[in-house]
């Protein structure tokens, strides 16, 4: 998926134009933007001037079953507003603003704004000419909203900007003409005559990549699919073992469902303000931030493609070591794996198992650049507890990382389980967590970058607190009723504890605050969660002991 194109969902054009709105919460995906725009346009018609507006919280969810291809380009607005006073004319015109964002928000796509197409999968011909069309899912469905130009740019790997804004500029001119788009001939196939010039040259591009091999632009190829078909066929005699051909087919289907194009995640385009706002998030990390800062600097130079050497975090536990890399990950849209290395006792979980073994099965590394749906080249996986490994007779943990973590070696990895296809692994991200590294291997030690974490002081921890407090306000279904800042006493009551314990205080106290019909913690509801409510008299609803 486009998540480059998604995550930049900043709304300065919608508060450039609507101050009154600035405060409440709006957060939705670029393509939305006119529509919400639009929504807030017709509410201050509705006051006919600045709104006065007590509630507004615009968002999104998926639209659909989220196991289908159907909600790829299809969201809906959720929006919840209330005036300051009751006028029951004026609440009805709101209504019939909502539900008619709402109703525009299901017929647009919501990645670049440009309209939905409603296609019939049954179509043979339409899905033999666009290759990049979902296939049906046993029959659960045969009609849906799609849009073709992301569509196509996400199977040529571009996201081209340029060809979207003229579809815009096309529509807006025909409008200004006078004609409808509903009265525009719907797209069909590559070959109809009716299909806009634009997408016409995304396909021809494409089509002439896939007959000179070449993988799409902003992609890598990470294994050669002939590989894939000669080890179907080569297991195809009689006298192959059944099990194990079962297990290869399966997996051999499952490398077929995705593309073998992979995604080559970019760094953000505002990748300095990203690191800024990352060391406020996590103020213990500045040497980690300012590592990554320099790196995304290289990067920028080159082809912005997101590219780390491992890095290995040493501290104590619960300060953010393993939190800090998923938080990177979502926010740069890559896939992120992790495999607790404490509880490991083989290397399987992320090579493979031998292929002679009965249960033999690939391993992370090899189904994540394989067979999963969001196909990237280079995800992140973290290692955590990589001081807890214990090796036991020739079962090391370990062995496979002597390859992964040097690149050049990883362009030629084998998992253990289907050793006949080699795998170019060297995109991948490596991310380690330790307590110490007394007990790490020093041939392993070598190949990482390592951070020594110090927890953090008491300055860091305020700002820890505030971002902790920030994302459950995010994250909670309820998090809307609460205020959106901390009083200094409550800030510096939670900032003398440890940060793994902070999260925990701070949901069980959100919890007391729900129960008094509050909008706010208090001093008393962080120490009651501490001390397990000994500290608060028993009539007003806790338990004393005996």
């Amino acid at each position: 998926m486009y998540d480059n194109f998604i995550k930049e969902l900043t709304f300065e054009t919608s508060y450039s134009k609507h101050q009154w709105a600035k405060g409440f919460t709006i957060n939705v995906s670029l393509g939305l933007e006119k529509v919400v725009n639009d929504f807030l346009s017709e509410i201050a018609e509705v006051f006919d001037g600045e709104p006065e507006i007590s509630y507004l919280r615009v968002i999104e969810e998926i639209f659909g079953d989220i196991d289908s291809d159907a909600h790829l380009y299809r969201r809906k607005l959720k929006i919840f507003i209330e005036a300051k006073d009751r006028m029951d004319a004026r609440d009805e015109a709101i209504q019939y603003c909502v539900t008619a964002a709402y109703e525009r928000s299901l017929k647009i796509c919501f990645k670049c704004g440009l309209e939905l197409k409603h296609i019939n999968l049954n179509n043979p011909e339409l899905i033999a000419a666009n290759p990049f069309l979902p296939k049906e899912h046993d029959g659960h469905f045969r009609n849906i909203d799609f849009c073709m130009i992301c569509a196509r740019n996400e199977w040529d790997g571009v996201v081209r900007t340029d060809e979207i804004e003229a579809l815009k500029d096309d529509k807006h001119s025909n409008k200004q003409k006078g004609i409808k788009s509903s009265a525009l001939k719907p797209v069909s196939s590559y070959e109809a005559e009716n299909l806009a010039n634009i997408e016409k040259k995304v396909l021809e591009q494409m089509h002439k990549d896939q007959e000179l091999n070449k993988p799409p632009k902003g992609t890598v190829t990470l294994f050669n699919m002939q590989d894939v078909d000669d080890l179907l066929s080569d297991n195809a005699s009689a006298s192959a073992n059944r099990e194990q051909v079962a297990k290869i087919k399966g997996n051999v289907t499952k490398i077929k469902k995705v593309s073998y194009h992979k995604k080559l995640v970019s760094i953000p385009r505002n990748w300095f303000d990203y690191c800024e706002k990352l060391e406020a998030k996590y103020p213990n990390f500045h040497d980690v931030v300012f590592f990554l800062k320099n790196q995304f600097a290289l990067s920028a130079r080159g082809l912005r493609t997101l590219s780390l050497p491992p890095i290995l975090l040493v501290g104590g536990p619960g300060i953010g070591k393993s939190d800090l890399v998923i938080t990177l990950a979502n926010d740069l849209g890559t896939l992120v794996n992790v495999i607790d290395m404490g509880c490991a006792q083989t290397g399987s979980a992320l090579t493979g198992s031998e292929a002679y073994w009965s249960n033999s099965a690939p391993g992370l590394l090899f189904k994540t650049l394989t067979q999963n749906e969001m196909s990237v080249a280079n995800p992140i996986f973290i290692l955590d507890e990589l001081d807890k490994v214990k090796s036991r007779g020739d079962q090391d943990p370990l062995a496979g990382l002597h390859q992964l973590l040097e690149s050049r070696q990883a362009q030629q990895f084998h998992d253990l389980s289907l050793p006949e296809i080699t795998l170019d692994t060297s995109y991948v991200m490596y991310f380690a967590t330790a307590n110490s590294i007394d007990t790490i291997p020093q041939p392993i030690l070598d190949r990482f970058t390592v951070f020594n974490i110090a927890d953090p002081d008491h300055e860091q921890m305020l700002a820890i607190v505030g971002n902790q407090h920030k994302r459950f306000l995010e994250d909670h279904p309820a998090g809307h009723t609460f205020k959106s800042e901390l009083s200094d006493s409550v800030r510096n009551e939670l900032a003398s504890f440890h940060p793994r314990k902070v999260r925990r205080l701070l949901e069980q106290a959100f919890g007391l605050a729900a129960l008094a019909d509050r909008d706010h913690l208090t001093v008393i509801d962080i120490q009651d969660v501490d001390t397990g409510g000994k500290k608060r008299n028993a009539s007003i609803g806790f338990m004393s002991p005996v």
